[in-house]
């Protein structure tokens, strides 16, 4: 079995990446990918971001979304399944599903996303110190309001659970 958990979807030639997950992979054995699912307006955990951005800095630059950011090249779950027909793979399957965070404050928010996320670190660099307070101050409140005055919340992000089998 070959897994990953949004990993493919950060190659450039995600067709490359899928292709050498089917190659490693022994006859009769499983590819699955999880990636995100419906495309980037729909996870919270980067539109919690650009929503705060927004409101604190109206002029920042936010990335283009067409074509959409490689981490939700794969959104569609029709070209998901294709891609992994395409490598090989018989049986594929897509389901989504929501990968709720917990998020216990607004540095933790912040520090998860800049540290993990190569959108987020890109836009946040942008950013002067005193902007990235303001920003942080605005996602503060987003989450109190989302979570009834406490500092933390859970972000909901839809993702593909795929599976396919090599032949």
């Amino acid at each position: 079995m070959a897994a990953t958990v949004n990993g493919v979807t950060l190659f450039p030639d995600v067709s490359a990446g899928i292709a050498e997950m089917v190659r490693v992979t022994k006859p009769g054995g499983r590819v699955v990918l999880v990636c995100f699912a419906h495309g980037i307006e729909y996870a919270e955990f980067v539109t919690f971001l650009f929503a705060a951005l927004r409101a604190a800095v109206p002029d920042a630059a936010l990335p283009p979304t067409d074509p959409p950011p490689l981490p939700f090249q794969l959104a569609d779950p029709q070209k998901l399944r294709t891609k992994l027909v395409e490598a090989g793979l018989t049986g594929v399957s897509v389901e989504v599903a929501s990968w709720d965070i917990q998020v216990r404050s607004v540095a933790h928010y912040w520090d998860a996303i800049t540290a993990s996320n190569p959108i987020a670190a890109q836009v946040v660099a942008q950013l002067t110190t005193r902007q990235q307070a303001h920003v942080r101050q605005v996602i503060d409140g987003m989450l109190r309001e989302r979570s009834d005055g406490s500092p933390g919340g859970v972000l909901r992000n839809p993702v593909n659970i795929t599976v396919g089998i090599k032949r």
